[in-house]
């Protein structure tokens, strides 16, 4: 807070576009053993104050089921004018932000295919952030 007042995000969040989705089943037992992958990468355009992230999640159980979704989340920004501030917005806060949609995402995608739905727990994001910042660029 400053001065009494909530501070402004120096994003905001603006769409989510899913650009590649899909499913395998095989008709084998489920073992219940899913696991999940996580492959974030980022583009920030400096004259657009846009930030893209891209956020490729595959789910997979050992010869019985595979479901790859990968999401883009696009964020505007004001001036971000330091790494800290990289750091804490884009690498920290925006692959929390777009998570949860993802996470619907493959609820629904599941439980519309005829299975048990799939519902993700809650995942530490930290680390996926420490990731993203590695495989940032700009444009």
């Amino acid at each position: 807070m400053e001065n009494g007042n909530i501070k402004k995000a120096l994003f905001q969040f603006k769409t989510i576009q899913i650009e590649e989705s899909s499913i395998k089943r095989a008709p084998n037992k489920s073992n219940g053993k899913i696991e999940i992958n996580m492959e974030p990468n980022g583009i920030i355009f400096k004259d657009e104050k846009i930030f893209k992230l891209t956020i490729l999640v595959t789910l997979t159980e050992e010869h019985v089921f595979e479901a790859k979704v990968k999401a883009v989340g696009i964020f505007e920004f004001k001036d971000v004018v330091n790494k800290e501030d990289l750091r804490i917005n884009f690498y920290r806060n925006a692959p929390a932000i777009l998570f949860p949609y993802v996470r619907s995402y493959i609820a629904a995608l599941t439980a519309l295919s005829g299975m048990e739905a799939i519902n993700i727990p809650p995942v530490n994001i930290v680390p996926l952030g420490d990731t993203l910042e590695k495989q940032t660029t700009e444009e």
